[in-house]
């Protein structure tokens, strides 16, 4: 055995040593809690938190969203179109849609899973959040683009909605739990 280690236990070594003798004590802690205290849930403030977002947001949101997913399609158009060395065939008009509608349900999912908010909503500064303030999780964000493509399939009509509501929610809002509100002021 090593006799040049440090012996704690013995009240002399305690004593040359007190800040070791501190950290060795039943529950101590480097750092204490009130020097560096435990990160929290990101509070909202109730003002923001019952506001909706405005309807110019959401529409900007929506297009910045779109427009995504409209480059992505059209660059995997214009791959087709490369790989068979001439127009693309009604097949492949039929794939690439296929593959934006999975871009857009994976901008969806993920980005408001881990974010809160998809590229568009960053754009604008929207935030999905349910009533209580936290992120919607994914059964909530599939909810969320389910309401989408089905507003965009049915041309809109399911946006009569927010006439009736006095806190303006679209179906997207409703279905999911989770309505758009304004980022915060930091």
């Amino acid at each position: 055995m090593n006799e040049d280690l440090l012996d704690l236990d013995s009240p002399e070594e305690r004593q040359r040593d007190p800040l070791a003798s501190a950290l060795l004590r039943p529950g101590a802690t480097l750092f204490p809690p009130k020097v560096f205290p435990p990160p929290e849930e990101d509070e909202v403030p109730a003002a923001v938190a019952t506001a909706a977002a405005g309807l110019s947001a959401r529409a900007t949101a929506f297009a910045a969203d779109v427009l995504l997913c409209a480059l992505v399609a059209a660059g995997s158009l214009l791959a087709a179109a490369a790989v068979d060395a001439r127009a693309p065939r009604p097949a492949a008009w039929a794939w690439c849609g296929g593959f934006a509608a999975l871009v857009s349900a994976f901008l969806m999912l993920a980005g408001l899973s881990v974010f809160g908010r998809t590229p568009g909503m960053a754009l604008t500064e929207l935030t999905a959040r349910s009533e209580a303030g936290s992120l919607p999780g994914p059964g909530a964000a599939l909810k969320r683009w389910l309401a989408t493509a089905a507003t965009i399939a049915l041309a809109g009509l399911p946006l009569l909605v927010v006439l009736r509501d006095p806190a303006r929610r679209t179906p997207a809002d409703l279905l999911s739990g989770c309505p758009l509100r304004p980022d915060p002021a930091p």
